[in-house]
Parts: C-alpha cells; sequence; structure tokens
C-alpha cells in the first residue's frame, strides 16, 4: 500500500485488507507501482521476476484463492493474517445463539471533547451541558470541498462532535521518549493515560491476578478515520 497511499503508519493495516479483498473479488492482483528496475534479494528468495508490476490475473492450484497481509505500522500497530476465498458458498449451521456472559464493570474513565475524567464528565450530564462541538479548523482539511465521501454517511457538511483539542500528559510516568520520532501517535496516549485511571479507579495494583478473563475496550475517533480496538 505504501507505494499507492504512501506511509499509513498505525492505519496500515486495514487498507491492505480492503485491497486483498478487492483483489480477490475481482480475481486479479494488482502492480506495486512506481518500480522501473526491481531487484531481486541477495539469497534469491525474492527474484525481480515474481515482483507484481502490471495487472496480473490470480491463478489458483486449487480453485481456492488465499492471500496474506503483512503490514508493519509505525506505533506498534501491525496486521498479519491470512485470506481465503472458497470456491463456493458454504452453507452456514443453524446454531442457537449463546447466552451472554457476565461482566463486571469495575474501573472507569473518560475523556470526551473537553471533560476529561469522571468527574468533569459526570457534571456535564447533570448540569446538562454539551461536550459537542463544531469541527475544528485545524481537522480534516479540505473535507467542505468533498461532499461526495460525507453523503453516503448522511452528512452534507462536518458533523459536530466531541472534537478533543489538548490533553495533558505526564511523559515521565510513562516512559514515553523525548523524541518525537519515536513517540506513540496523540491517539494512543490518550489510551494509555485513560486505561491508567481506569486501572486505578478499579483498585488493581501492578501484581494483581484476575481470577477469570480480564480485559479492556476502547473506542477512538480519528482526525480521518475511524477504529474499534477491544484487548483480552
Amino acid at each position: 500500500m505504501k507505494s499507492n497511499l504512501g506511509h499509513l503508519l498505525t492505519a496500515a493495516g486495514m487498507p491492505s485488507l480492503i485491497k486483498a479483498i478487492l483483489s480477490m473479488n475481482q480475481g486479479v492482483i494488482p502492480p506495486t507501482i512506481g518500480i522501473q528496475n526491481p531487484l531481486s534479494s541477495a539469497n534469491g528468495v525474492i527474484s525481480a521476476d515474481k515482483i507484481v508490476t502490471r495487472l496480473t490475473p490470480w491463478q489458483t492450484g486449487d480453485g481456492v484463492k488465499r492471500a496474506a497481509v503483512s503490514s508493519f505500522g509505525f506505533g506498534g500497530t501491525n496486521s498479519h493474517l491470512v485470506l481465503e476465498h472458497p470456491s463456493a458458498p458454504e452453507s452456514a449451521a443453524l446454531s442457537l445463539p449463546a447466552p451472554a456472559p457476565k461482566l463486571a464493570i469495575v474501573g472507569m474513565d473518560a475523556a470526551f471533547g473537553s471533560c476529561q475524567g469522571l468527574e468533569e464528565f459526570e457534571r456535564c450530564i447533570y448540569q446538562g451541558k454539551q461536550p459537542v462541538t463544531e469541527l475544528p479548523k485545524n481537522r480534516w482539511q479540505g473535507i467542505e470541498g468533498r461532499s461526495q465521501v460525507l453523503r453516503p454517511f448522511g452528512f452534507e457538511q462536518a458533523p459536530k462532535g466531541a472534537y478533543m483539542q489538548e490533553f495533558e500528559m505526564d511523559y515521565l510516568q510513562f516512559r514515553i521518549p523525548p523524541d518525537a520520532a519515536d513517540q506513540p501517535t496523540p491517539q494512543q496516549l490518550l489510551v494509555l493515560k485513560v486505561a491508567d485511571k481506569a486501572l486505578k479507579d478499579a483498585k488493581l495494583k501492578r501484581r494483581d491476578k484476575c481470577g477469570g478473563n480480564c480485559g479492556d475496550g476502547d473506542r477512538i475517533a480519528f482526525p480521518q478515520s475511524a477504529g474499534a480496538a477491544r484487548f483480552a
């Protein structure tokens, strides 16, 4: 994807996955653009004639298409998976819905727009205030001239939202390197801060052990995309 869109950093996995799925559905392998004189690796594992430089039909020996996605994104967000496109759709087996597992929320924290922490979020609710604002001027630059991007989502203009302009971060506490090139993205820093406060709210200590399945969930709105993550 780098030759098509440049370096996507932590978002490298999703467009690579979309590219692989579209290629499988269309039955073609798209070329890697911008390569004039492909080189072979020193040990011959990768040869120049194996690099796809033009649109190529997808050949399958057993009738099943398989693709591997291996994307490395700076910031620790990598995507590695194998996709398989069966030759014929399989009928889904009838299964009864499983009962929802019990869930105990033992620690919380919040960061919404101008609300930093549960106390500010609670005051915002009881006082009837809204952390929702217009789109800041430094966000989604040029979106006002791209109605074709907004209309599929039901918007004529950039929507209001709980946009966050800034937040405080203790770089020493979380051992964040001073060099900006080695630092996580602001979204990752915010998740780290909120997760730390949620763990403290749960009164969990460093050496505490979970008796069952433990995890945390977070949802982040990025400047140009949206992503959800669940860890367990």
